[in-house]
């Protein structure tokens, strides 16, 4: 199933559907339509969420999802590509009197 999240300015929020019998969930970070892997993002533990921190605001980033088990790995699901958002913008000086 592939990833869905929130995206902050440095950091995107990543959760999918449970594989059955799956016990962990490796993530790449990918580029491309193909998702050709860039950078292995982590391995869960058997969890469905992780949050890909220390990103570049205003940057795509693409990922895919690998369950695996006692068995092996199993395919990788879709790409899903989520954008960061653009920074804050600072406010305003007030005016001084």
């Amino acid at each position: 199933t592939p990833v869905a999240g929130s995206t902050p300015a440095t950091m995107i929020d990543l959760s999918w559907t449970a594989s059955a019998g799956a016990t962990d969930y490796k993530l790449n970070r990918c580029s491309g339509s193909g998702c050709t892997p860039i950078a292995f993002a982590a391995t869960t533990s058997g969890l469905t969420t992780f949050g890909d921190t220390s990103l570049t605001p205003s940057t795509e980033y693409c990922y895919q999802v690998i369950a695996t088990n006692a068995g092996g790995d199993s395919s990788p699901s879709g790409t899903q590509c989520l954008t960061t958002l653009a920074p804050p913008r600072p406010s305003p000086p007030l005016p001084s009197w």
